[in-house]
């Protein structure tokens, strides 16, 4: 039950001498029930202009969390502080954020993700998507590279009614509706390898169903406008079973 959110900064800060407790307070009995997946502790207050959004963005990379406000966010770094998601540039897109990538000063290497804030999220995979981020056997071959995504908070379900048309460069023809959710994906550190991108079927039947004769595909377009010019690929989507993929 969350019962309230308190930020902490540098007016509740102060040092102390007595022990401290992991998910209760020392002098009385209430104590916490549930999971804590992390805890990293200093010898010294870490400052907030730089080193703070350092290992917050170590952790919401880590677990799929939303770093600030879902829908505006803050900076993504690595551990030279270099932005890996800029919250500005990537507005529209704030919400639901999560991404795959490896530095080896902080000892990261998350192979495959989704956000934490919904199980009907996208999930990326490096090579696959495994049981487990451990289980994931694929290696990224260069230190700092990182793929983060985040949405536009629509809902998976048919943008208008009337279908659009593209010529891609093969010379195929295909006619498609969009969904009004949207991804965007940001890639720095250099090419990240292929990936697998994995969404549960759950949340396309129910709420942009389609014909015996159609198919679920993945558009990939250089802008979020999703014109003509700016589509760079189609790619029909693999029905697993319980998700639907397809490799990119």
């Amino acid at each position: 039950l969350s019962i309230a959110n308190t930020t902490v900064g540098l007016p509740q800060f102060k040092n102390f001498s007595s022990r401290y407790w992991i998910g209760r307070n020392q002098d009385y009995k209430a104590g916490y029930n549930g999971n804590i997946a992390e805890v990293i502790t200093y010898d010294i207050r870490k400052n907030d202009a730089s080193e703070r959004n350092r290992i917050e963005s170590y952790l919401g990379i880590k677990y799929g969390i939303t770093l600030g406000a879902n829908g505006t966010s803050q900076n993504y770094v690595n551990s030279d502080g270099n932005i890996i998601w800029n919250s500005t540039v990537n507005n529209g897109f704030n919400w639901n954020i999560a991404g795959i990538g490896r530095d080896d000063v902080s000892r990261l290497t998350q192979k495959q993700s989704r956000s934490s804030n919904s199980a009907t999220e996208v999930t990326i995979g490096l090579g696959e998507v495994a049981a487990t981020n451990t289980a994931n056997t694929n290696t990224f071959t260069t230190n700092k590279q990182f793929l983060v995504w985040g949405s536009n908070d629509l809902a998976l379900s048919q943008n208008g009614s009337v279908a659009k048309s593209v010529t891609l460069g093969s010379g195929v023809t295909t006619t498609f509706f969009e969904a009004n959710r949207k991804y965007k994906i940001v890639e720095t550190g250099g090419d990240v390898a292929q990936t697998v991108v994995s969404l549960p079927k759950s949340s396309l039947i129910s709420t942009f169903p389609k014909s015996a004769t159609q198919e679920y595909v993945l558009i990939v377009s250089s802008t979020n406008a999703f014109a003509n010019a700016d589509i760079i690929d189609i790619i029909p989507l693999a029905d697993t079973g319980s998700n639907f993929e397809t490799w990119y």
